[in-house]
């Protein structure tokens, strides 16, 4: 997740314990093209067919070969603060889930408003309590 938002992309988490007809609403609502899975997720995201599924490992082993800045360039190729930063989506209680868009520098600036309210420096620690489903879970990220 850390990884996507640094090449200036969007995620959207998505449980892999929600059920097959919520992950396919999800990625047809929001236009997902790629896809990153742990290998063990990988069922899951095959299910959801004209989508390029990257395994978490797979990107570990181009980290290991020095080919993560041409994967980023690749999959990512423009970065602006007006980006997309995630897409969380609603539990759905009206019927439908619905995304809640929030571009990069709305983030950075929460990031950057829990950091001086928190005073965490680097090295410092936090304990990430909160699913990554879970818009408040980005403060504690």
């Amino acid at each position: 997740m850390l990884g996507v938002l640094t090449a200036g992309a969007t995620f959207v988490p998505i449980d892999p314990e929600y059920p097959l007809e919520r992950i396919e609403y999800i990625v047809q609502d929001c236009g997902i093209r790629h896809m990153l899975c742990h290998p063990t997720d990988r069922q899951m995201a095959s299910a959801l067919q004209n989508r390029v599924t990257i395994s978490l490992h797979d990107i570990s082993s181009a980290i290991d070969h020095g080919l993560a800045s041409d994967f980023a360039t690749t999959m990512f190729p423009s970065i602006a603060p007006s980006n997309l930063a995630y897409i969380m989506y609603t539990s759905g209680s009206t019927g439908r889930p619905k995304g809640v868009m929030i571009e990069h520098h709305s983030l950075a600036t929460l990031v950057q408003q829990a950091a001086e309210c928190t005073d965490i420096r680097p090295g410092g620690r936090h304990l990430q309590m909160l699913a990554l489903t879970f818009d408040s879970a980005l403060g504690d990220i």
